[in-house]
């Protein structure tokens, strides 16, 4: 059976992961600049293995979770070879723990940030966003409480906590937009807009329920790894997301 990678259960490993190596002590950033784009450098490292040959493989394994978030690990090119070299000393329980461990420093990161954004940030993740080309028409939308939202949209616990962490920010987002504004009248709905067809594209491409929050999440953070970005990009998208400007009402 060919190897695939699904572009939203990569979305979720690299996320989860910060774009960081997830072996101890490493922790090497895997996103460089090359060419004016961002290249992920990652290596993705089966849990268990893709082959029936491979290290760690495992012939009771459903097949259709091979190639998956839950049976990956996004290490750096040295680690990602060792675990594999030297398969005796990195079973599957120490790789799922390892994984396990790696994901909760970053979620602790992240939560540390979330005191730290402000307008500066904000501004940066929004540039990005205004980035990408406006659409010609905005649908008329009304606010919806997020609890019936997260059930309408079929996002599960995972998805409401990221949701519940950027709405703590969703005033100081209000005040943000307010402020700009003033400057530009367009700003709130070229904002909108960017982030209405970045929705209908991955919908139409298929995408549902969290990795279409996920693929949201990526792009209101620029594919970018760094806390502050992605703190403030998540702050963005709840905000919208609170506002029904984008997913179902």
């Amino acid at each position: 059976m060919a190897r695939r990678y699904p572009k939203a259960d990569m979305n979720v490993l690299y996320s989860e992961a910060g774009g960081r190596c997830s072996f101890p002590d490493c922790r090497l950033y895997l996103v460089i600049e090359a060419e004016g784009k961002k290249k992920q450098i990652g290596k993705i490292a089966h849990i268990v293995a893709h082959s029936s040959k491979g290290p760690r493989a495992d012939s009771s394994y459903p097949p259709e979770k091979l190639d998956t978030y839950d049976n990956w690990i996004l290490l750096c090119g040295t680690h990602h070879d060792v675990i594999d070299t030297i398969e005796s000393e990195y079973p599957v329980e120490d790789l799922r723990k390892m994984k396990k461990d790696h994901e909760a420093w970053v979620g602790d990161t992240f939560e540390q940030q979330m005191t730290n954004i402000g307008f500066a940030e904000l501004e940066v993740a929004s540039n990005a966003i205004l980035s990408a080309n406006p659409m010609q028409t905005s649908p008329s939308f009304y606010l919806l409480p997020p609890a019936e939202k997260i059930e309408k949209n079929n996002l599960t616990e995972s998805t409401y906590k990221l949701i519940v962490m950027g709405l703590s920010l969703s005033r100081e987002v209000g005040k943000y937009i307010e402020s700009q504004s003033k400057l530009d009248d367009d700003y709130p709905e070229r904002l909108k807009k960017g982030f209405r067809k970045e929705y209908d594209r991955l919908v139409d491409s298929g995408i549902t329920g969290d990795a279409l929050f996920e693929s949201m999440y990526e792009f209101s953070s620029g594919h970018n790894y760094d806390s502050k970005r992605r703190v403030a990009g998540l702050a963005i998208l709840t905000h919208l997301f609170e506002l029904c400007e984008v997913f179902e009402k």
